[in-house]
């Protein structure tokens, strides 16, 4: 966001709708600041990121994307604080992830663990992210890969003093056992919450017994009536997501096109459809019955958006 505009008085919204033409929900404002309100953001095409504080600290702030290129945009408040935060090269300043001379010489049978070290000068503190922690499995020498995660356990990032460290566990995607034949891997981790990625993959040679022993793990936990009712209803949600957004299609396209991150894609969405952050996500990358099946993010930024 513009620094700037974060530092400005700002104005009641009602005025700053007028003078920037648009409407606003009032609805949607309810329980939230009147004044104060300031352009935060001015896309290309005239597309706004709107906010105001809601404390004397300026640090959480109510906001609304605002399509303006619609003749009749309306600013719909989203209904959560959003706290201000530094960007993630910011927030991982200091940060590296370190595997323990140990898991050098483990067979991987117990999974896998890694340090998160504060390499820093200064006592690093967290911005509310977490110490969830991916690992990736590529072919030896492989450095370009991708990949998802879902986890209903994340671990707390904690305060770390210069050169204090945090042992976490290394979650690999449990689906992944099932296509693996026993060999020498790469084991890549990511900090997934700071984009923070390993200086260096761990060496793993994964042996019949140890991947037979996570295919069981996993077909054991997959079974779980728990699980598949929770999975359902999350495809539930989701479901009703997308329908909202083929009622919306346009206000929601516009908020992809005028994104500059992934990030900011799904904050549009989340705007636009009033959903949390995981149902937009589904919302982005749902197949569109058009053009080939080609997903939303596809469709409205091409395939090289990193």
């Amino acid at each position: 966001m513009d620094r700037a505009a974060l530092a400005e008085t700002g104005v009641p919204i009602a005025e700053l709708a007028a003078n920037a033409g648009f409407d606003v929900d009032w609805a949607s404002v309810q329980d939230g600041p009147v004044d104060g309100w300031r352009i935060l953001r001015r896309h290309a095409g005239g597309q706004l990121v709107i906010g105001a504080p809601v404390d004397v600290e300026r640090t959480s702030w109510r906001v609304s994307w605002v399509p303006t290129s619609d003749r009749n945009a309306v600013a719909r408040v989203h209904p959560e604080v959003m706290a201000l935060r530094p960007s993630k090269a910011v927030r991982r300043r200091g940060l590296e992830l370190r595997w323990p001379a140990f898991m050098r010489d483990e067979s991987g049978e117990d999974g896998f663990v890694i340090d998160v070290v504060n390499r820093g000068d200064d006592r690093w503190s967290s911005y509310g992210d977490t110490f969830h922690v991916v690992g990736v499995l590529t072919e030896v020498g492989r450095t370009d890969f991708s990949f998802g995660w879902m986890s209903m356990h994340r671990e707390r990032a904690v305060p770390l003093e210069p050169g204090e460290y945090a042992r976490v566990n290394v979650e690999i995607n449990a689906g992944i056992w099932d296509q693996l034949e026993p060999g020498r891997y790469d084991l890549h981790a990511v900090l997934v919450s700071l984009n923070l990625r390993g200086t260096e993959p761990l060496l793993v040679d994964l042996s019949a017994d140890v991947i037979e022993s996570h295919r069981r793990r996993h077909h054991r936990s997959r079974q779980r009536p728990e699980d598949h009712r929770r999975m359902v209803l999350d495809e539930i949600r989701n479901a009703e997501a997308r329908v909202a957004a083929g009622a919306s299609l346009g206000r929601v396209v516009d908020a992809v096109r005028v994104a500059d991150s992934d990030e900011a894609a799904v904050t549009g969405i989340s705007t636009v459809l009033e959903v949390d952050a995981a149902v937009a996500q589904s919302v982005y990358h749902s197949p569109c019955s058009c053009s080939g099946r080609r997903t939303l993010h596809e469709r409205s930024t091409g395939p090289s958006r990193g």
